[in-house]
């Protein structure tokens, strides 16, 4: 994913060029690595020209499961608790099939507009340029960005938990002061040659996430001092035998905040040496990633039962202390996203910096602002799992459901074949719970948080 703007020197030029290619870092908390999402490439290239790509299918679909792998994982146990074993595995069915037909949608939109523009749609707001104009580019832009800077500031809520697992003191404030003062020295970073050499890193870290899970979970089952759970097969969760929507749609958005690989379909695609099997690939991803998500989030539910949290990481530990697990998958999310963060950081910056070269001390200024932004975030909003709520209803919603349904509508509108009355009518019940996802979500959230601010009180300690 990337903002492609018009540049007027070979500076912003080549920083442009970076910040695209590590655009290919998602949401979920990981950073993608490989010749194929490290290189540059001209906007205006036909889309006829051979081998602008060398891909294969196999790696592309292990590139989309790498990119929808990350921190989300972390929150399977607690949601598979909360809704018991049999919705659980459904709504995630249901989740990976939309983020699947939506990522589709959004391939099947830039191959319209290559056919009819006869140029290669690198980027997701090269799609809204062509389909909506300059407004619909400054609305992927202000998705995107908005897209990096709460992706930021969720991850420095849990990088803080995580580190606080680890050492305490200092506890999690510190942390978050600590670790955000990192942030500001690389947020001045102007090349991305450190940051390339450093990204696999968070690639590695990331595909052994799994590993202490699993095996802090099948832990849990067999400590005495945690509890089994209540019921695994019961359905509706905490409040019994009930399907409350205020339940199912914030569960649903952030199902799909662990999928959603819409802002890197058009760099994936433009990778790929035969983009006809991108299609092939976008199935193959969600497969795999589906049946790995079930296996996290069952094992989990049923190891640590109704003790669960939403960071799994808190959860591993008991009378006798913390785990050995618990320690090494809170090593691997905080070096992960030490990584991450800057990354998502140098992309934000380097993009704007493309769009409009600012004065020295402004610039210096937005930088400092954004770390302070995501630090205060951290320091007053200790709460991963409503923040991150509050980021997946505001933000992956419109940009994983709304965008795709609106460019692939418009694509084959243009393109002289609009929908079919049954595809019109599907992407209209999508839209409708699209809607209910950023409305009951949000408002979920932010009750949740009301809460747990309330019951935190207390004076605010920093060590």
């Amino acid at each position: 994913m990337s903002l492609e703007v018009d540049r007027t020197s070979s500076r912003s030029h080549s920083h442009h060029s970076q910040a695209e290619s590590f655009l290919s870092n998602n949401p979920h908390g990981n950073t993608i690595t490989g010749n194929s999402y490290l290189q540059t490439y001209r906007a205006d290239e036909p889309a006829n020209k051979e081998r602008l790509g060398t891909s294969s299918t196999s790696a592309t679909a292990m590139s989309i499961i790498t990119i929808m792998i990350g921190a989300g994982v972390l929150i399977l146990p607690q949601q598979f608790n909360k809704l018991g074993l049999p919705l659980g595995s459904l709504l995630l069915v249901v989740s990976c099939w939309t983020s699947a037909y939506l990522s589709h949608t959004m391939n099947e939109a830039i191959e319209r507009v290559e056919e009819r523009a006869g140029k290669v749609v690198g980027t997701l707001d090269d799609l809204a340029l062509a389909c909506f104009g300059l407004i619909g580019k400054w609305v992927a832009q202000f998705l995107l960005r908005g897209f990096i800077l709460g992706a930021t500031a969720c991850y420095v809520v849990l990088i803080g938990r995580n580190l606080e697992y680890i050492a305490n003191p200092p506890n999690y404030r510190g942390w978050v002061l600590l670790s955000s003062g990192l942030f500001l020295l690389t947020a001045f970073l102007k090349s991305a040659k450190l940051l390339e050499k450093v990204s696999i890193i968070g690639v590695i870290c990331s595909a052994v996430y799994a590993f202490p899970i699993v095996i802090g979970s099948v832990q849990a089952h067999f400590d005495p001092d945690i509890p089994p759970p209540s019921d695994m097969w019961r359905i509706g969760g905490w409040y019994g035998f009930t399907l409350p929507m205020e339940q199912l749609l914030p569960s649903f958005g952030l199902f799909l905040f662990g999928f959603g690989p819409i802002e890197v379909i058009a760099t994936a695609r433009r990778n790929m040496a035969d983009r006809k099997r991108m299609p092939a690939a976008i199935t193959g991803a969600h497969v795999a990633t589906g049946a790995f998500y079930w296996l996290v989030g069952a094992l989990g539910a049923w190891g640590f039962g109704d003790t669960v949290l939403g960071n799994v990481t808190e959860s591993m530990r008991s009378s006798h202390g913390k785990w050995a697990t618990g320690f090494f998958l809170a090593f691997a999310v905080a070096l992960n996203l030490m990584v991450t963060i800057p990354i998502s950081l140098y992309c934000f910056f380097e993009t704007l910096e493309a769009s409009r070269k600012l004065p020295l001390a402004l610039d210096s200024a937005l930088r400092v602002s954004v770390i302070a932004f995501c630090a205060c975030i951290g320091l007053f909003l200790p709460y991963f799992m409503q923040v991150l709520q509050i980021f997946s209803s505001t933000l992956i919603v419109p940009m994983t459901v709304f965008l795709p349904l609106a460019c692939g509508a418009k694509s084959a509108r243009d393109s002289g074949q609009p929908y079919s009355s049954r595809r019109m009518m599907l992407d209209f019940a999508l839209f409708i719970v699209g809607i209910g996802c950023f409305v009951v979500g949000l408002a979920d959230a932010i009750d949740e948080l009301i809460r747990e601010i309330a019951k935190e009180g207390g004076p605010v300690e920093i060590i």
